[in-house]
């Protein structure tokens, strides 16, 4: 008796489990094999936080929308450049300068619908509309 209260204990914490996994994917827009062809629109916004502010609106595959990669794409089409390195301790990127701008103090932040990013720009998905602002702060 007490092995078939354990057994179906467990099939109703799957269950609930695999239903709370379903509820989050589908919420965030879930990339998964029918979705990661899709085509998503993001907007970009680079902020040099001296009146300036370059926009953007890329079109971009939803396996491929990640907020470097966005960056990376909109530096091709306006032709500038952006300087990155690879932290192996955080296994992720970090963007040192955007068009030449950045160091001595002076440091860029990205924006996610007004959030700042908790996760290297490489690791953080976008979805459509999903509007990405990157900021240079100055910290001290």
């Amino acid at each position: 008796m007490k092995t078939k209260i354990w057994i179906a204990g467990i099939v109703v914490l799957v269950a609930v489990l695999a239903s709370a996994y379903y509820l989050v994917e589908k919420e965030n827009g879930g990339v998964n094999e029918e979705n990661t062809n899709a085509m998503v629109n993001i907007a970009l916004y680079i902020n040099f936080n001296n009146g300036t502010i370059w926009n953007y609106t890329l079109s971009m595959s939803q396996k491929n929308a990640t907020v470097l990669n966005v960056l990376l794409t909109a530096a091709h089409k306006g032709g500038w450049d952006v300087d990155y390195t690879y932290y192996g301790q955080y296994d992720s990127y970090f963007v040192n300068s955007i068009a030449g701008e950045g160091g001595n103090g002076k440091y860029w932040i990205y924006y996610v619908n007004g959030e700042m990013g908790e996760v290297g720009a490489d690791k953080k998905m976008l979805y459509e509309g999903d509007e990405v602002e990157w900021k240079l702060e100055e910290f001290s």
